[in-house]
């Protein structure tokens, strides 16, 4: 029972952001709800897996995008201030983490890579290797800072 909730309140998600984008016309509601319908049944095993349930894994999985953001814009403002000073120090780093699902730790490594200023190399169990511009003690808030919200939708 809890399955098809979740099913459909996904299904209700993807429709009410299409219909937000295109508009409230027949057309568009009859292929939005076609399109919503498709993508459902296609992602809809992404996060129901666990114990976790599936709408709360997507909802958080919303809130991590503004947050994801957010860092990026301050890793941009990091890396124009290192270009504009020169002060940089870069280097190639082991960052742990604790993620134990694939696509979890796809996704914090990818995070990582898309962050100005880091490049993730390697993908080792339970460590990557990262180029980061300008390394700073505090090796740990490069994983740490996504691995928060990302442990809590993919592990």
């Amino acid at each position: 029972m809890r399955s098809r909730f979740d099913f459909i309140a996904l299904f209700l998600v993807f429709l009410s952001v299409w219909l937000l984008l295109t508009g409230l016309t027949l057309e568009e509601i009859i292929v939005g709800s076609l399109a919503s319908i498709i993508i459902t049944i296609l992602s809809y095993r992404l996060f129901s897996f666990g114990e976790k349930q599936y709408t709360k894994r997507f909802f958080l999985l919303l809130a991590y995008i503004p947050w994801f953001v957010y860092q990026e814009i301050l890793s941009h403002l990091d890396v124009i201030y290192r270009i504009i000073t020169g002060r940089i120090k870069p280097a190639i780093i082991e960052v742990k983490h604790n993620m134990k699902s694939d696509l979890g730790i796809m996704t914090l490594a990818n995070s990582i890579t898309l962050t100005p200023g880091t490049l993730t190399l390697d993908v080792d169990e339970g460590k990557f290797f990262v180029h980061w511009i300008n390394i700073k003690p505090d090796r740990k808030n490069i994983a740490q800072r996504f691995e928060r919200f990302l442990k809590r939708i993919w592990d």
